[in-house]
């Protein structure tokens, strides 16, 4: 069974996409090459069943955003780590003084 549960009319809607299209193509944005429609992902919500981009750009894109998402995650650990060493030595500087 695919990763998509398609509806009848879904797949109905989805086939006859596909098969109006020239010989099941379909144009990638990205790389604006036009490929086999089996070079896309499936994506249910889209008009044509398939992802917009083919599948070597849609992964490009994702390292991309992933890279970007682990760099801002760093930096935010980073920001944070100091304000908690802050916090935690003016604790240890009560402790001391409480002693």
């Amino acid at each position: 069974m695919s990763a998509v549960d398609w509806t009848p009319e879904q797949a109905a809607l989805r086939d006859r996409l596909l098969d109006a299209s020239t010989e099941n193509t379909k144009r990638c944005p990205a790389c604006a090459m036009t490929k086999p429609a089996g070079e896309f992902y499936e994506h249910a919500a889209r008009h044509d069943g398939l992802t917009p981009y083919c599948r070597p750009c849609h992964l490009a894109r994702t390292r991309v955003r992933s890279k970007a998402s682990n760099r801002a995650k760093a930096r935010l650990a980073k920001a944070h780590r100091a304000e908690y060493d802050a916090l935690y030595a003016e604790e240890l500087a009560k402790l001391r003084d409480d002693a």
